[in-house]
Formats: C-alpha cells, sequence, structure tokens
C-alpha cells in the first residue's frame, strides 16, 4: 500500500474515534510494527507544524492508540 493511503486511512480511523492496536495497523496496511510506528509519528509530525490540537496517544495499559486534544490528554 502506497504510504499517502495509508497515512490517510490512519487519520480517517483516529478521526473516527476508532481506538486501535499496532497490530491492527499492521493487518489493516500489511506493513510492519516499525512502518506503522512511523506513520503514527509522521501524523503527530502534522498535527504539531500545523499547530493542530491534537495528538495521539498511547496506552500502555491496554496497548491502544488514540485521537485526543492536547488540553484532554491524562
Amino acid at each position: 500500500m502506497k504510504k499517502t493511503y495509508a497515512i490517510l486511512i490512519i487519520y480517517e480511523m483516529l478521526e473516527n474515534n476508532v481506538v486501535f492496536m499496532l497490530k491492527d495497523l499492521e493487518e489493516k496496511l500489511n506493513c510492519s510494527r516499525r512502518t506503522a510506528i512511523r506513520y503514527l509519528n509522521e501524523i503527530r509530525e502534522y498535527f504539531k507544524e500545523m499547530n493542530m490540537p491534537y495528538d495521539v496517544e498511547y496506552k500502555p495499559s491496554g496497548k491502544t492508540f488514540r485521537l485526543v486534544k492536547k488540553d484532554q490528554k491524562k
């Protein structure tokens, strides 16, 4: 899958409040764990560069990712 499509799929999942694990991305995008992490980091960097009030939060307890507003991050 092309990188652009993969990142847009992740962005859409985040925007739709889907909570997911890395293994979900690996399967959905047919990519490695490292590549999935790289895509998530690129989305984080985009939010930062565009001064958007969002971040991709990782919850170690459930090993899940989700979209949060920066002021809601806890």
